[in-house]
């Protein structure tokens, strides 16, 4: 088993700094979401700084258990690989289905062959989830089968992409979606539902991902509660979301339908009608 240098007190001073912070962030996060508050203009990109804390403390905690050269090596797989698999979604609907990122995540690759961009932060989201999950079912199935392990972390992040979802799509508006599920490749009609191929994708995807990484079947000689709480605090965070969204909200922010600026083709730029998934009888869009 590899050797691996424990940490200097100055990083563990800035391991327990960003880990303070983040875990005062997030609540801050939750209650700001249960209460339906909007945030400043300041704060537009809130949540990509929230996944930005996670990736910082998950790879501290990734250094201590795996070392600085696996570590970069796990980060690189999945950054890399998950940046590349979800622009080529973004512009083809394979492997999750037909989406658009819109900037409101964060700020957007555009490239001069694609119509559609991809938000930065979102290989980073890959890495902390699959990380993060696999650290976590190795401590569920003790360490004892690797595929094992792969297998019920894509769970873990199939079912916390399952809660997102409804959360980015359209219980924050429409103006407000991180992005926007359609229900084919021209872009002109909004989809009624997020497609199963995409659930599925997130758990194929995470076992690849998890599989071509160096990680090693040990259990840490500490308990590492770090995995386990951000994960948490991520689905508790959507969770207050969709609280706020069924029973809190009083208004419906979202009409039947609305118009918004979308490119069917990539020099075509035109205003065209999309029906939202909305329940008449409920007042509300449907999950």
């Amino acid at each position: 088993m590899q050797c691996v240098q424990k940490q200097t007190p100055l990083i563990q001073k800035i391991t327990t700094f960003f880990w303070l912070f983040f875990i005062v962030w997030i609540s801050v996060g939750i209650a700001a979401a249960l209460a339906g508050q909007t945030m400043p203009r300041w704060m537009h990109w809130a949540d990509a700084w929230t996944m930005i804390l996670a990736t910082i403390i998950t790879y501290l905690w990734m250094i201590d258990l795996h070392g600085v050269r696996k570590t970069r090596i796990c980060f690189a797989i999945i950054l890399i690989a998950s940046g590349l698999i979800e622009f080529i979604g973004t512009n083809t609907g394979f492997p999750f289905g037909h989406f658009k990122y819109t900037e409101r995540f964060s700020a957007t690759i555009n490239l001069p062959f694609a119509p559609n961009g991809l938000a930065i932060i979102i290989p980073f989201a890959w890495a902390v989830l699959c990380l993060n999950a696999w650290f976590l079912a190795g401590q569920i199935l003790k360490w004892r089968n690797r595929w094992a392990i792969c297998a019920l972390a894509g769970v873990i992040t199939m079912l916390t992409d399952v809660n997102l979802e409804a959360v980015a799509w359209y219980m924050r508006g429409f103006d407000e979606a991180y992005w926007r599920w359609y229900a084919d490749g021209t872009f002109t009609q909004i989809a009624q539902t997020v497609p199963v191929q995409n659930y599925i994708a997130w758990f194929v995807l995470t076992v690849i991902f998890l599989a071509l990484c160096p990680l090693q079947m040990a259990a840490p000689a500490k308990t590492n509660w770090k995995p386990l709480v951000i994960l948490a605090a991520f689905n508790l965070l959507f969770l207050a979301h969709r609280i706020h969204y069924t029973w809190l909200m009083e208004d419906d922010p979202v009409p039947t339908e609305i118009e918004f600026s979308g490119r069917a083709m990539p020099s075509d730029l035109r205003l065209v009608n999309a029906a939202l998934p909305f329940d008449s009888a409920g007042g509300r869009l449907n999950p």
